[in-house]
């Protein structure tokens, strides 16, 4: 039975409003976007900041390093795009994580721009990843690996 992508997409994302660290439990769903250079994602796309520098670096904020332990994403395909317009080194392609509710992931808005910091067990995240590219980052590159 085939569905229809906008009634799927909205099925999927009904959050209003703030949800700082609620569990995405609480919530119908969510919908994450991020910035990869392959599709499916490799391995290092789910590596954390903290296992990178378990050790706080002199010029990073405790406020910065307090988000370390959390994967960054955003609320939209568009501040996605932002942040790989920004930081091209990320990657070009777009790919979106589709959790539903009772996945036992957090996420906490971490600034106004919609970006997420997500927090919980990687095999679980992994498990959401929309094996679909959704958009390339700029140009007409094909959001396919």
């Amino acid at each position: 039975m085939r569905t229809n992508r906008l009634t799927d997409h909205l099925k999927w994302v009904r959050v209003l409003g703030r949800s700082a660290g609620r569990p995405v439990d609480d919530q119908p769903g969510r919908f994450f976007y991020r910035v990869t250079r392959r599709v499916p994602p490799e391995a290092d796309f789910y590596k954390l900041a903290i296992d990178k520098y378990p050790v706080k670096p002199d010029d990073v904020t405790d406020e910065d390093y307090a988000t370390w332990d959390a994967w960054s994403f955003y609320d939209s395909e568009e501040g996605a795009r932002r942040i790989g317009t920004a930081r091209t080194n990320l990657g070009n392609r777009i790919v979106r994580f589709k959790i539903p509710a009772g996945a036992g992931l957090t996420w906490d808005e971490s600034d106004d721009d919609g970006h997420q910091n997500v927090r919980g067990d990687r095999d679980v995240l992994e498990r959401y990843l929309d094996r679909t590219c959704v958009a390339a980052v700029k140009g007409d590159a094909s959001p396919r690996s």
